[in-house]
């Protein structure tokens, strides 16, 4: 502590000694220094060569990197199920694979599967907004027949039209993704053989008619007259076969109604004997457990057993343990057998429901058939007649009539039912994009979801920066100018493109405007590490190019009466003068400038930029005048 003390005194001898000297040093001036302060310096001018040099003028913002804008997307409908014309809906179909966040979506790519049925995604301006079937027209339609052609599938004519062709396109596509395409129910698919068959029959029709016309003009022969019968008796045969058939057919859509009946109400009596069963069960399950907990009271107070006036023993618990545990068995079995009846009856009575609608169905095809056997058999009871009869060819001529009418009739109807079933092209199987690839930006749905609403958002492949620009700045810029990207955080500088501009500022024209440049770095890691990072952008947006040009600093450059630049020139002798200048791009504290009225001036030229004291300046080496630094300046 001593020793502290001592060396606490020291510095504070040492302090005040300085002190006093400084204060002392202030108070005692040479005269010399005593005349400096009394007196200004002289002033002298301060020059600057003139300099050529490349100008370029920058506007910088300041941005964030992400990928394009993120585009929410949501089913437009419901996916099919491949066999039936139903679907399972948008609200209630179950995701079976899911998308993953980060992946890129590309033209003609399968995005996820909806209770096992594919949603692909297809460039495409138009939303996929209706389910496209048999017979449909517009450009929607239009636009699957585009992207068919692109997927090196053949629509047929591209005409918006959903014909034969193109759903025979949609099939193929379809296979070729693994998938089968939304076809024909299994009503369908029966009634589009008997309509083929008629038409068949009818054309049969029709080549026999044919046949007996450009016979008609021959006598006929004995292989003739037997050929007509033996038609006849085809014909005939041939009706028998289709009356039977369609007699068939009627009696067995009859018999399916009736088994169906009869397997429904059986269902129904088993459900009743099920039911009657469970509720027996029920009571018998009860009553044991009643019995036992009765007998497990008794004992614990012991009291004997009501029936036999002995005690009770833990064989006898046991006894009503065991019988309460198969009451319960047997109840449970009863519930399940319950609910398989119910169940089964369920099916029945769909089943019933299906057969009820073919049996509705079933008069019209068996009747098609037989008109068909029907005409055929007039048509060769015609041809029989007409041997023997005068060669008139007014019957011939109608029999064939009569056979084309009833070919244009079955291919009528063929045609018409054709164009309303067929390969459709269910809505919720289809994401119309309207550019392609794009990026999962995020995922909405997760594996055995119910799809409802947003499945989620994309953005452009490419990473972008969205910066913005002052509506005051806005004509400096245009879309496609090449720009600088700097990201302090990672050190790095890439190049960029401005390849968007908002066409409207914000409020009242007042607010800034969206810039949206696109960068493109080499390496993909680091790409996902600027995602979401500042950086700041330089724009060129004024530059002398390659070019030099005779430049000197914005103080240089003055303004004389009659409003025209000039600049001040020092002359060898220590004289100056003045030249007119057109002053030309700003940037970086100089500006660019041209002589005017026929003066020269030329790099190396003294300029005045100022005037000073000598007191500290600077002493140009080369020629004794004073030089200030013009860095930073303008």
């Amino acid at each position: 502590m001593r020793r502290n003390a001592v060396v606490a005194v020291t510095l504070a001898a040492v302090v005040g000694a300085a002190a006093g000297g400084w204060a002392l040093g202030r108070n005692v001036k040479s005269s010399a220094d005593a005349a400096a302060e009394a007196d200004a310096p002289p002033a002298s001018r301060i020059t600057v060569p003139v300099e050529e040099r490349t100008l370029s003028s920058n506007l910088i913002v300041r941005g964030t990197v992400r990928y394009d804008e993120p585009t929410p997307v949501a089913l437009a409908g419901s996916v099919g199920t491949g066999t039936s014309s139903g679907g399972a809906g948008a609200g209630s179909a179950t995701v079976t694979v899911a998308p993953e966040q980060g992946d890129t979506i590309d033209d003609n790519s399968t995005v996820l599967e909806v209770s096992g049925r594919p949603v692909f995604a297809v460039q495409g301006d138009q939303p996929m907004y209706r389910p496209i079937t048999p017979g449909a027209t517009g450009d929607d339609v239009k636009q699957v027949e585009d992207a068919l052609v692109r997927f090196g599938f053949d629509p047929g004519p591209v005409d918006g039209i959903y014909d034969a062709a193109a759903q025979a396109a949609v099939a193929a596509w379809y296979e070729s993704k693994g998938y089968a395409a939304q076809g024909l129910t299994t009503d369908q698919q029966t009634q589009l053989r008997s309509l083929r068959s008629a038409v068949t029959a009818a054309q049969q029709g029709l080549t026999q008619a044919n046949k007996a016309l450009s016979d008609a003009n021959k006598p006929p022969t004995e292989s003739e007259r037997l050929q007509a019968e033996v038609g006849v008796r085809s014909a005939q045969d041939a009706l028998t076969e289709a009356t039977r058939r369609a007699d068939d057919a009627l009696r067995q859509s009859a018999a399916d109604v009736t088994s169906r009946t009869q397997a429904r109400d059986a269902a129904r009596t088993a459900l009743t004997a099920a039911t009657g069963a469970r509720d027996s069960s029920a009571a018998a399950r009860t009553a044991a457990a009643d019995a036992l907990a009765s007998a497990q009271a008794q004992q614990a107070a012991n009291t004997p057993n009501p029936e036999t006036g002995n005690p009770w023993t833990a064989q006898g618990i046991a006894s009503l343990s065991q019988a309460a545990s198969t009451a319960a068995a047997e109840a449970a079995q009863a519930v399940v057998a319950h609910n398989e009846a119910t169940s089964t009856l369920t099916g029945a009575e769909q089943a019933l429901r299906d057969a009820q609608t073919a049996q509705t169905r079933q008069p019209e095809t068996s009747a098609a058939s037989v008109r068909s056997a029907q005409d055929a058999l007039r048509l060769a009871e015609l041809s029989l007649e007409q041997l023997d009869a005068p060669r008139d060819l007014t019957a011939v001529r109608e029999g064939v009539a009569t056979a084309s009418r009833a070919r244009d009739q079955a291919e009528q109807d063929l045609a018409e039912y054709s164009v309303t079933v067929g390969v459709s092209l269910p809505a919720g199987e289809v994401l119309f994009l309207p550019t392609l690839p794009v990026r999962i930006d995020s995922v909405k749905v997760r594996r055995g979801d119910a799809v409802s609403g947003e499945i989620m958002t994309v953005t452009g492949s490419r990473l972008a920066v969205d910066a913005s620009v002052q509506v005051a700045d806005r004509d400096l810029i245009a879309e496609d100018d090449v720009v600088e990207v700097e990201s302090t955080d990672f050190g790095i500088v890439l190049g960029g493109t401005i390849s968007f501009i908002d066409s409207r500022p914000g409020t009242k024209g007042l607010d800034a405007q969206h810039v949206y440049v696109e960068i493109t770095p080499d390496d993909s890691e680091l790409a996902q590490q600027l995602n979401g990072a500042p950086v700041k952008i330089t724009i060129p947006v004024r530059s002398t190019g390659d070019e030099a040009v005779l430049a000197v600093p914005l103080a240089a450059v003055s303004a004389s009466a009659d409003g025209s630049s000039r600049v001040e020139i020092e002359l060898p002798d220590g004289t100056t003068r003045l030249v007119k200048v057109e002053p030309g791009l700003a940037a970086q504290g100089y500006v660019q400038i041209t002589a005017l009225e026929g003066a020269a001036i030329a790099e190396g030229d003294r300029v005045v930029v100022g005037v000073g004291a000598r007191d500290g300046a600077e002493t140009d080496s080369s020629n004794g005048t004073t030089e200030a630094s013009v860095a930073g300046q303008g």
